[in-house]
């Protein structure tokens, strides 16, 4: 009998650090951009997230996907940055094969998240698939599923690491420069 194999990491070598600053975190790794927003969805952010996506798009022709966690203090988006959000979708819907919104938290609050982002999702009608998630799980496998789809081999564990490879940098430069998580 053959001795157990070790669990080993995530292979995360394509991850890319794009920006961290107090209110949001971004990355791309594989054929994806990862966002993650913890406090204010500011207009700027959207525009450079879509700046990245363009870029990305390039290099993956309609084969782009988007994780997009919101962590349970992050406040809900103004109009100017709803305005940007939707012009972001637009922007999607011409190179994402799939897109998720990731909010862990629980209770009413986080409900009431989740329902407000189906429906943008609702109203904007992309041409991507789409879906809202309550756990990092969940949405690690919905999109391996969509990238096996798309002929790529990311797993889950690659997925989900990304994701928490984003909040560490985002927990790191709080530390350094001081901003409250």
């Amino acid at each position: 009998m053959s001795p157990p194999v070790p669990p080993t990491k995530p292979d995360l070598t394509s991850f890319r650090l794009l920006e961290v600053d107090e209110d949001h975190a971004k990355a791309t790794a594989f054929n994806m951009l990862f966002t993650l927003w913890c406090k204010e969805t500011q207009v700027s952010a959207y525009i450079r997230m879509s700046n990245a996506l363009k870029k990305l798009a390039v290099a993956f022709p309609r084969s782009v996907g988007v994780l997009q966690t919101v962590e349970k203090d992050a406040q809900p988006p103004n109009a100017a940055a709803r305005t940007a959000f939707n012009e972001f979708l637009k922007l999607a819907s011409t190179c994402v094969a799939h897109y998720s919104t990731l909010h862990a938290a629980t209770g009413f609050k986080a409900a009431a998240v989740r329902a407000v982002v189906s429906s943008v999702y609702l109203v904007a009608r992309p041409t991507f698939e789409h879906a809202v998630f309550s756990t990092l799980s969940e949405s690690a496998a919905w999109h391996a599923q969509r990238q096996r789809l798309l002929g790529r081999d990311e797993t889950p564990e690659q997925i989900a690491g990304v994701v928490r490879k984003l909040r560490e940098a985002y927990a790191t430069r709080a530390q350094i420069i001081g901003f409250k998580r």
